[in-house]
């Protein structure tokens, strides 16, 4: 399992259950989706410093879009009992980042 999939994981089930009427459930699905962005971010932002993507990327747009299309996919799998959607999100992301990729 990828380190990264435990707040993936509290932030998908947490947040569909989460209101106003919880609102503890509410503040760990803010905090676990918030940490999961976070760590998208950093390695974008370590991407850029490394010179591999594009310094006016907009790390932390790319970062909520990653998760929010992660996010969106296993819900849909979920649902729908079908693997594909995750796979159409791996896709996209991918080419998403491959336009931000510095060319030699």
């Amino acid at each position: 399992m990828p380190r990264f999939h435990q707040p993936l994981q509290l932030a998908r089930n947490t947040a569909v259950e989460a209101d106003d009427g919880y609102l503890a459930l509410r503040e760990d699905a803010v905090a676990a989706h918030g940490r999961f962005a976070a760590l998208i971010q950093s390695i974008l932002d370590k991407g850029v410093d490394n010179g591999e993507l594009q310094p006016d990327m907009g790390t932390e747009a790319v970062a909520s879009f990653i998760v929010s299309s992660i996010e969106g996919g296993v819900m849909s799998s979920r649902l729908t009992q079908d693997n594909k959607h995750v796979e159409f999100v791996i896709q996209h992301i991918g080419l998403v980042l491959s336009a931000y990729k510095i060319r030699d």
